[in-house]
């Protein structure tokens, strides 16, 4: 692997890694972040435990979908990436930046809206390295037979 696929495949390596930490501290939560008692202006021990129950499981849904998509990201980049497959590029980036931005979306949303404070710039952070490692990947090279030509 020449060094900018190795900075390309790093970058998106990283970026895997951090969607992983969320989605683990998420599925480990035994209640919400402070973030989120920020903007409901309400501790999780004031709220109706059939709430907690509700809220504890879409939190949950949320890491789990957070956990998978890095190790679905971290086997693109082992495979297909490390093969050359041209597809993986897109596939790795489309993906990365997807979740990047629909998740900075809606912590700016919840910030723009209530006295919250969440984690916004890890997700603008993903979207930059999934964005600079999609960038320093090779392109498909001309000798190479594409799948839709």
């Amino acid at each position: 692997m020449e060094f900018r696929n190795k900075v390309g495949f790093a970058c998106n390596a990283l970026a895997a890694a951090l969607a992983a930490s969320f989605g683990v501290v998420y599925l480990l939560s035994t209640q919400f972040m402070p973030y989120h008692a920020q903007a409901i202006g309400r501790d999780w021990q004031d709220l109706d435990a059939n709430l907690q129950v509700l809220l504890l499981a879409m939190i949950k849904v949320i890491g789990a979908g957070y956990l998978v998509g890095a190790v679905v990201m971290t086997m693109l980049l082992i495979i297909p990436w490390r093969r050359g497959d041209p597809w993986a590029r897109w596939t790795v980036f489309v993906q990365g930046l997807g979740v990047s931005l629909y998740s900075a979306g809606a912590a700016l949303f919840v910030e723009r809206h209530t006295i919250a404070r969440p984690p916004w710039e890890a997700a603008v952070i993903g979207g930059v390295l999934v964005t600079v490692g999609f960038f320093l990947a090779p392109k498909v090279p001309k000798e190479v037979s594409h799948p839709f030509a």
